[in-house]
């Protein structure tokens, strides 16, 4: 009896370690489909990672492009603000110039008041006549 009870023991053992083998088993079989799935995931990301090195490296050579265009651009555009400023200060002083040549012009070519009178007036009798309508005149000028 001894003997059925060890076959019983060394079956049950048997039963055991097939049961622990079959498990092992198909937990090896989901590593080794994980594994692959992992492997084709790290290849994606490898891929993914590549682009978009490539994409950093066409962005940073777009930048250097835009700013060379910028800093030319802006080059242009303070040496055009420096001419401006320029023409303007010479603008000023011609028409200085202009405005103090035609003021001497002015005085010489308008009389004063006291020298206005109608062509054919004695400036002595008439002259208190015709102040206020001279005043008038200046008053529109």
């Amino acid at each position: 009896m001894l003997g059925w009870i060890m076959d019983i023991v060394l079956c049950l053992m048997l039963l055991a370690a097939l049961t622990g083998g079959f498990i092992l088993n198909r937990r090896l079989v989901a590593l080794r489909n994980e594994r692959t799935h992992m492997e084709a995931m790290i290849r994606t990301l490898t891929n993914t990672v590549t682009q978009a090195e490539g994409s950093v490296r066409a962005l940073k050579a777009a930048a250097e492009e835009v700013e060379a265009s910028l800093r030319e651009r802006v080059t242009k555009g303070r040496a055009l603000s420096d001419e401006l400023v320029i023409i303007t200060q010479a603008g000023e002083d011609l028409a200085k110039r202009l405005e103090g040549s035609l003021s001497g012009a002015a005085s010489v070519v308008r009389p004063g008041k006291a020298d206005v009178m109608p062509l054919g007036m004695d400036a002595g009798k008439d002259a208190a006549k015709l102040a206020p309508k001279l005043r008038a005149l200046d008053g529109l000028r």
